[in-house]
């Protein structure tokens, strides 16, 4: 439809164009003064369609902006996605065809540009998306891997907990009370990082005995720089604590009870 519409406009443009060529060359002023008028009518007419065939245009263009942003899952739409290694891949793959269907709604609006003009709102607005759906797609690289329960099932009987370590430096979120949280922590020393087996991870709720109940645990692949995970806030019970440590290389399936060098988060 649009399309139709812009060679239509180029024709009436090209014939307004070839009206005014006959009008000068015309010796005849009787037909001279009637050919003028009709060009003026046929000149607002080709106006009109100009202005329409550029409305339309870009509201067709924006629309499907809008269609391809509505059919994709964004990091907003589900915030429990971001604790599986499936929830992740499956925002990446939508967030990945997000950015390459509108690249390619931008580089229509490039093309249709060079003959309707330019609308550089709209042009900013694209980008902008496109930057957004870049810093979520960095935003899922940036979680550490989680390990399947292959590597981690019947390799110990437990844990030792001693004193909490000082390898760790923890980063709590500012917001304690949505009902997800994002924690970070790096390792003080990252040459360390090669020897760790694994990050492990759990909220338990401590009883007054002494005794403790798992709520959550999860594994994870260390990296160097940030690390970053996130849990379900159940933090905000009483008596519930967190704990984020590692296991050693050298220990890990060797030992029935591994060293947990951790540190502990409470609010």
């Amino acid at each position: 439809m649009v399309s139709i519409a812009v060679y239509l406009m180029i024709l009436s443009i090209l014939l307004v164009f070839s009206f005014s060529i006959y009008i000068l060359l015309d010796k005849n002023r009787s037909k001279s003064w009637l050919a003028k008028k009709l060009l003026s009518i046929f000149t607002v007419l080709v106006l009109i369609l100009l202005i329409v065939v550029y409305e339309y245009t870009y509201s067709d263009l924006k629309q499907k902006v809008e269609n391809v942003k509505v059919s994709s899952i964004s990091i907003e739409s589900d915030d429990s996605l971001l604790m599986t290694n499936n929830g992740r891949k499956q925002l990446e793959d939508s967030l990945i065809l997000l950015k390459s269907q509108l690249s390619k709604l931008q580089n229509q609006l490039k093309k249709k540009s060079v003959l309707l003009g330019s609308n550089n709102q709209f042009h900013r607005d694209i980008q902008e998306d496109i930057n957004i759906t870049d810093a979520d797609i960095d935003k899922i690289k940036s979680y550490n891997e989680i390990l399947p329960p292959s590597f981690y099932d019947k390799k110990y009987k437990g844990t030792t907990y001693s004193h909490e370590t000082s390898s760790i430096i923890l980063y709590p979120p500012k917001n304690l009370n949505s009902d997800f949280l994002d924690f970070s922590f790096i390792f003080t020393n990252e040459n360390m990082i090669p020897d760790v087996a694994a990050v492990y991870v759990a909220v338990y709720i401590k009883h007054p005995d002494g005794n403790r109940r798992c709520l959550f645990e999860e594994y994870y692949k260390p990296q160097k720089n940030i690390n970053k995970f996130r849990v379900k806030n159940i933090l905000r019970q009483k008596n519930v604590e967190m704990s984020v440590g590692y296991f050693w290389k050298n220990e890990f399936g060797k030992k029935e009870f591994l060293n947990y060098e951790h540190v502990t988060f409470r609010i």
